[in-house]
């Protein structure tokens, strides 16, 4: 059975709970609640070669200073993707949107 995320993206795993553990830490992790690291650690833990969770862990890890933790998790993710391949990771966790020039940004989010 092939998993989805929220937005009926593929997600590369064949472990139900580390696809269920991943919506879940997402969600959480964008509702600002807690618990989003836990969840996250159990997707990983489901499926150690299921990139999504590593990537959106090291977010996690940055989001609290932990630099070198959240290198180790994103080197990790990367180390799958080159391994298995982009698809395997549906990498979009690291850059959810994506435009094509400066104009497409929405005005809030650009850099001055």
């Amino acid at each position: 059975m092939a998993h989805e995320d929220r937005y009926g993206l593929p997600l590369s795993t064949a472990s139900d709970a580390a696809a269920s553990a991943y919506r879940e830490g997402v969600d959480l992790m964008l509702a600002g609640w807690t618990g989003t690291a836990e969840t996250l650690e159990r997707a990983i833990a489901a499926d150690p070669d299921f990139a999504l969770p590593l990537i959106a862990r090291a977010r996690v890890h940055a989001f609290y200073q932990q630099g070198d933790l959240a290198r180790q998790k994103a080197a990790a993710a990367r180390e799958l993707v080159a391994k298995r391949g982009a698809r395997s990771a549906s990498v979009r966790m690291s850059r959810p949107w994506r435009w094509r020039s400066r104009a497409d940004c929405p005005r809030r989010l650009r850099r001055r």
